[in-house]
């Protein structure tokens, strides 16, 4: 005998999602490129761009030292550590530059043959700070004397 049969194909039941269990699994470092002088040790957590969202307690450590004993590219691995003991391995770049002046010394170098601007006087000397006291006081002695005057 012959029995017409309908066979319905279905997909199959998905897994359920499975919950993260780790804070590896939980978080994403991400990388940041850094720079430093030469000679500079840099530190690894510059090295990530999203300290800010991982939880308190997590330490960041290169895997090996960074070369800064040369300039150029440099790439490293920052071993992210979380506070349960799992861990995350990031790819990054620090870069070493030559060393180079520091942000705060910002006084232009004189090309030769330039000419110097004049003085515009706007250093404060300690006799126009004295006459500015000095006219202070006068001028709250002089209202005194007045408002004395009309009572």
């Amino acid at each position: 005998d012959e029995v017409p049969v309908t066979v319905k194909v279905v997909t199959p039941n998905t897994p359920a999602p499975v919950t993260p269990s780790t804070d590896a699994d939980k978080n994403t470092p991400v990388a940041k490129d850094q720079t430093v002088n030469k000679g500079e040790t840099p530190n690894a957590k510059d090295s990530i761009g999203n300290v800010g969202d991982l939880p308190n307690g997590t330490k960041f450590e290169y895997k090996t030292p960074v070369d800064t004993t040369t300039p150029g590219d440099k790439d490293a691995v920052v071993v992210v550590t979380y506070p349960d003991g799992s861990k995350d391995e990031v790819s990054v770049k620090v870069t070493v530059a030559a060393n180079v002046a520091p942000a705060s010394d910002n006084t232009p170098a004189k090309k030769a043959g330039a000419k110097e601007l004049p003085n515009t006087g706007t250093k404060q000397s300690n006799a126009s700070l004295g006459l500015a006291l000095l006219a202070a006081v006068t001028g709250g002695l002089l209202i005194a004397k007045k408002r004395e005057e009309e009572e």
